[in-house]
């Protein structure tokens, strides 16, 4: 009678012939050490800078560790909701264009995204006050009703509102989808660039 094998007994057998690629298994940490050394670069530039800390590795191995580097700065170039964000992302470009060989294409593409960040933030602002005095009837509405309701003047203010606020998010949401659709066009186009030159 055959011996009932185990699911571990059966796995191994499958896997027997699988031999790890110890190259693309190199690569992989290499592309890994470069998120990470763009990621303490991004939370503290002076105590770890980043082209010092791609400049110690090996010839060999710095390409891998750029390209990995350039990934994370892509990602962390992200449109400025916030005081945070937009701080980030100075920084990430700086990060981009230390690693660029052909500094000034990537500088004007730079210097596009940070003129196209700035009109990102008044078109938002512009939008969000737009949307407020669109809305001035209907919350004028509400305070009458609430005022004829509870015997008292009511006062409201629109981002207390959860119909203006609802409004709000779905009028930026598309908004920022649009902003965020050309921001990935030119990362795209930053990728290019820099990763033929890595």
């Amino acid at each position: 009678m055959d011996k009932i094998k185990s699911a571990w007994e059966i796995a191994l057998e499958k896997t027997s012939d699988i031999k790890a690629d110890k190259k693309a298994l190199a690569e992989k940490e290499l592309l890994e050490q470069g998120k990470r050394l763009a990621s303490q670069y991004l939370e503290d530039e002076e105590r770890y800078p980043l082209m010092e800390a791609l400049a110690g590795l090996p010839a060999e191995s710095r390409r891998k560790a750029m390209q990995g580097a350039l990934t994370t700065l892509l990602a962390n170039l992200t449109l400025p909701l916030s005081d945070l964000t937009e701080q980030r992302n100075k920084l990430a470009m700086k990060g981009l264009l230390s690693l660029a060989s052909q500094e000034k294409a990537v500088a004007q593409i730079l210097r596009q995204i940070d003129g196209f960040f700035q009109s990102f933030r008044a078109e938002r602002d512009r939008l969000t006050q737009m949307l407020e005095q669109q809305y001035k009837p209907r919350l004028r509405q509400k305070q009458e009703a609430l005022a004829k309701q509870l015997g008292a003047v009511v006062e409201l203010k629109a981002e207390q509102d959860p119909e203006f606020v609802a409004m709000l998010k779905k009028n930026l949401a598309t908004f920022d989808e649009r902003y965020g659709e050309a921001l990935n066009e030119a990362k795209a186009e930053l990728t290019r660039l820099i990763s033929k030159e890595l």
